[in-house]
């Protein structure tokens, strides 16, 4: 393991973090994700991560302290704008989060083949006729830039359209996506979760049972 070849080195323990996460063991990767951290301070990413196991955990508020913190270093990381709306999503705090999506968006040029988040957003809101034109836009923008198979089956999963979602997923089990391993811990895909064709995908992916 990189780790015991290592221990001081922070990407290893942020992977290893990650790995963890995908287990549902959100102590354990919290614990890799701040030693992490206290190796690298200085870095965005580490200290994105370093929210990532109090996300998981449910600890919102804690989870978006520390988002604010990594914008606060730089608010144009991208990625912690994505976090900080994730978050706003699951306290419910929705407008707080459409705007951070906004910002995630903007940050890329206007490019709407990085909009799933605000579709799904939508759709948590009930405002389902901006979510699907946002995933008409999307749905444009994937003919030119490519669009994860993975971020459609989260809008269409949201929109409450499991067979498209499930048909997205099986196109993303192709393609061999790394998002995959995050099936059991990913929320916009909790009304999957009682269907015969999710547990089916989760034993394809090979992710270990609880």
């Amino acid at each position: 393991m990189a780790i015991e070849l290592n221990p001081e080195y922070a990407a290893a323990h942020q992977w290893y973090g990650w790995f963890l996460i995908s287990e549902t063991r959100f102590a354990e990767a919290q614990s890799e994700f701040r030693r992490a951290e206290q190796i690298d301070p200085l870095s965005l990413y580490t200290n994105l991560t370093a929210g990532v196991a109090s996300y998981y955990s449910g600890q919102y508020d804690k989870a978006a302290a520390q988002y604010r913190k990594v914008i606060e270093m730089d608010p144009n990381f991208w990625l912690a704008h994505r976090w900080l709306g994730k978050t706003y999503e699951r306290l419910g705090k929705y407008d707080e989060a459409i705007r951070e999506y906004q910002t995630v968006v903007s940050l890329h040029g206007g490019n709407m083949a990085q909009a799933p988040a605000l579709a799904c957003v939508y759709a948590e809101a009930g405002r389902k006729t901006e979510a699907r034109q946002v995933l008409a836009d999307i749905l444009r923008a994937a003919k030119q830039k490519y669009v994860s198979p993975h971020s459609l089956a989260m809008i269409y999963a949201t929109l409450g359209d499991n067979d498209q979602a499930f048909a997205w997923l099986a196109k993303d089990l192709q393609e061999h996506d790394d998002d995959l391993v995050f099936l059991r811990v990913e929320e916009r895909f909790q009304s999957l979760r009682p269907d015969p064709r999710f547990a089916d995908l989760v034993k394809q992916v090979g992710i270990p049972q609880p």
